[in-house]
């Protein structure tokens, strides 16, 4: 049984828009992965000293960035991200924050953890959000995200002048990622403010938590809230890259079609032999929306970046379970 959603909140772009702004780019993506790849394979084949774990984390999120949006051209994004997008934007949060754990930089990202986590639950690799969630419970612990410093100072500002300004805006996916890894494993539930200093959001709290309801009712509404709530926070050609600052956390065009959020609550849901709800929501009514319901494939690492992540591996002892994490 499908359920309609009430009102449903429509997409701010269509496939079809999100295919020729992939057209338009398509040439200068190609020549920016080509020189990613390069500068890459390089440093690996050289053991070069530039080639740190940070620097090869962002030289591979690009990379992944550039490979789904051209993939829309081809009608194989969800394949693309499946064996792409999702794998790489994991190595690249592990390192992030292996590096943030052993030489603090106080520099690892909420979104781009709850980007990477969702990602690998999206496509069925529970085994890797796992490895995902446990460090970043510790950078918590350890108030090492960037994002728990700046509350503070908004706490300071608005106990220090009550009657001023200050807009204080939620880790969202962050919430959410975090969350549903805890409600599908039965972990107490965070405290946000109380004990990592990071403000709550509400909305995307409730609805990881419902991953468990027994109800088909609640379970759909969830669906629904979710899509609504996913076109609220995009704005997939704002200015200068600043979106997520500002709490629009889909914040280019593939990502504003890309339900990575609801394809992840979902997978759990199957995961622990709970009923999936059908929705009709327009974000679901479009190519990047349809949840086969199936875990494809493992990932098809392709030659070049496993042999990177082996290198990377090497370099240091303290990378060796690289390896290890490989699909």
């Amino acid at each position: 049984m499908v359920t309609a959603c009430p009102n449903p909140k429509q997409p701010p772009l269509t496939f079809g828009d999100l295919q020729a702004y992939a057209a338009e780019k398509k040439s200068h993506f190609e020549i920016l992965i080509n020189e990613d790849r390069e500068d890459l394979e390089n440093d690996a084949s050289q053991a070069s000293a530039s080639m740190s774990p940070f620097v090869v984390a962002g030289a591979l999120k690009d990379v992944a960035r550039l490979k789904r949006e051209i993939s829309v051209l081809q009608n194989d994004a969800q394949d693309t991200y499946r064996d792409h997008s999702a794998p790489i934007l994991f190595f690249a949060a592990y390192l992030f924050n292996l590096r943030e754990l052993r030489e603090p930089h106080n520099g690892t990202n909420p979104l781009e953890n709850a980007n990477a986590i969702l990602a690998t639950l999206a496509v069925g690799r529970r085994d890797q959000a796992q490895v995902l969630y446990e460090q970043c419970l510790q950078l918590l612990d350890r108030r090492a995200f960037k994002a728990q410093e700046i509350h503070v100072e908004e706490l300071a500002f608005k106990a220090a002048h009550p009657d001023g300004y200050v807009e204080i805006i939620p880790q969202r996916l962050f919430n959410f990622a975090l969350e549903l890894m805890g409600a599908s494993s039965g972990t107490p539930r965070l405290d946000w403010e109380e004990d990592f200093t990071l403000p709550p959001d509400a909305d995307y709290i409730a609805l990881a938590r419902l991953v468990t309801t027994d109800d088909p009712d609640a379970a759909a509404r969830a669906v629904c809230r979710l899509c609504d709530l996913h076109v609220t926070y995009s704005r997939p050609f704002g200015p200068d890259n600043e979106d997520a600052l500002t709490g629009f956390e889909f914040d280019d065009p593939f990502l504003a079609l890309w339900p990575v959020e609801v394809f992840a609550w979902l997978h759990v849901r199957a995961s622990l032999g709970l009923a999936v709800p059908e929705v009709d929501h327009p974000l679901l009514d479009q190519p990047l929306g349809r949840w086969s319901g199936v875990t494809g494939p493992a990932p098809v690492i392709e030659d070049w970046m496993a042999d990177l992540i082996q290198q990377v591996a090497t370099l240091d002892a303290r990378y060796a379970d690289l390896q290890r994490l490989l699909p």
